[in-house]
């Protein structure tokens, strides 16, 4: 799925933020670095849509 509104895109952008896992109490913010990072193994064009946000978003 494409996030195409922007209440879409926001919600997108802040789930890369935090850990998906069974434990909750292992959860932890992720930073910017480690979410461009880990989006480039699913292709070039994640991370720049990601880093469009960063720059969207966090100004």
């Amino acid at each position: 799925m494409m996030p195409v509104s922007i209440e879409e895109q926001i919600v997108t952008y802040a789930d890369k933020f935090f850990s998906k896992t069974r434990d909750m109490t292992a959860a932890r913010e992720k930073s910017v670095a480690e979410i461009a990072h880990r989006l480039k193994g699913y292709g070039h064009h994640k991370a720049e849509r990601f880093q469009a946000w960063v720059e969207l978003f966090e100004g």
